[in-house]
């Protein structure tokens, strides 16, 4: 995701932005130290953490404790989705991949 920031950042086409939601791994195989948030400070923690600890150039969004995002876009634990500069929805995908997403991107810069 890092090198697709890159790259549609310098033509303006795409801006990549993470909204940060339940952590959908919470104790489980990789993310065993990482318990899931109980408050909305510590879900923003948890996503500077991840922000730092991968690098992320991107602007990141927090969701409520609610999940708002979650109920109103997917209840996927990482979906993508393209949406033009108009903000109409282009593609969705069910998880966030890079290789996957770029077609989707190169098409509205295209535009």
């Amino acid at each position: 995701m890092r090198q697709l920031q890159r790259e549609f950042a310098q033509s303006n086409a795409a801006e990549i932005v993470i909204v940060y939601q339940k952590e959908p791994h919470a104790r489980q195989l990789a993310f065993q130290s990482i318990a899931q948030p109980e408050t909305f400070e510590q879900r923003c923690e948890l996503a500077r953490r991840m922000q730092e600890e991968y690098e992320l150039p991107m602007t990141i969004l927090v969701d409520t404790m609610e999940d708002q995002s979650r109920a109103l876009f997917s209840d996927l634990p990482s979906p993508a989705f393209v949406i033009d500069p108009n903000g109409i929805v282009r593609a969705k995908f069910p998880w966030a991949d890079a290789e996957t997403i770029r077609p989707a991107v190169e098409e509205i810069d295209k535009r």
